[in-house]
């Protein structure tokens, strides 16, 4: 039997102004296999915030003898760029980006012992298939989703790649409410046997699954599609993850769904898609465009 590759992971949680959430976060990552690093990077938090994480860094580090390193901003650059300072300070080829306020799903060295070449392939960035929705209780939460779908994101169900082209399509098929019309002159048809060749997604639209972040991405190529991002304004970077996968997608590579991949995400009332609601908006709205109209 041939050895399976190894996978070095870094594990990096981008903070700002959410150290109440850090240790839970920390605590679901740092007892895995797969983990060879773990960085934050915080993105000029308050004083006493970056206090705080320190206290929560050192705390984790008497107890795993390893040096968690934290990287701050000399001023607030946003949740894009932070990521991408983030990534950029990662040691290893391949990162998992775990947003600081949510938890990652006990499975996650399963997952990556069953998929190890995905992780490893790096022209596809790998996305969780479902997100468990929980405001204070995430268990209580997992268990309700079995009952009430307010608990719980899926997309698809099965294992999943997705090219530039089948959003395109999914977009056409259903625009989440949003009117095609008033953001391409592109009038393209989808044939219905072309329709039915995608796989069918769960109750969500195609926009949901770019926006989901949380993301395995090979470090170099991500950083050199992304860079793309930092040359529009900053309020179109407000939906982070939506841009992330467009840079990635326009540059011919995939996004992979794996189906039992998931995370635990948390519902703030300050989260940015709360504070930045308005600018989220329009920035939706212009990459609608940019999705449609790319050849």
């Amino acid at each position: 039997m041939k050895n399976k590759p190894n996978l070095k992971l870094t594990i990096g949680i981008p903070t700002y102004n959410s150290s109440k959430y850090l240790e839970s976060c920390i605590s679901s990552v740092i007892n895995l296999r797969c983990l060879d690093e773990l960085i934050i990077s915080d993105d000029c938090s308050e004083k006493n915030e970056l206090e705080q994480i320190k206290k929560i860094v050192g705390s984790f580090e008497k107890k795993i003898n390893k040096e968690i390193k934290v990287f701050t901003n000399h001023r607030n650059l946003g949740a894009y760029e932070n990521k991408l300072n983030l990534i950029s300070n990662s040691k290893n080829s391949n990162i998992y980006v775990l947003d600081s306020d949510n938890i990652a799903g006990s499975n996650l060295d399963r997952i990556i012992d069953e998929n190890t070449n995905d992780f490893l392939n790096d022209r596809l960035l790998i996305q969780p298939n479902t997100m468990y929705q929980f405001w204070n209780y995430r268990r209580m939460a997992k268990i309700s989703s079995k009952f009430d779908s307010r608990y719980i994101v899926q997309f698809f169900k099965r294992n999943t790649s997705l090219d530039i082209e089948k959003i395109q399509r999914y977009l056409l098929l259903d625009s989440g409410g949003y009117d095609i019309k008033n953001y391409s002159s592109d009038n393209r048809f989808i044939k219905k046997e072309r329709a039915e060749q995608l796989d069918e997604m769960i109750n969500k639209w195609i926009f949901w699954v770019l926006n989901c972040g949380n993301f395995v991405a090979s470090k170099e190529r991500f950083l050199q599609t992304s860079d793309q991002g930092l040359k529009i304004d900053r309020k179109l970077r407000s939906v982070d993850a939506i841009v992330f996968a467009y840079y990635w997608l326009s540059e011919g590579n995939e996004i992979k769904i794996l189906k039992d991949f998931y995370h635990h995400h948390r519902k703030r009332n300050d989260s940015v898609s709360f504070v930045e609601s308005d600018n989220s908006k329009i920035a939706i709205e212009h990459f609608i465009n940019e999705v449609l109209l790319l050849n």
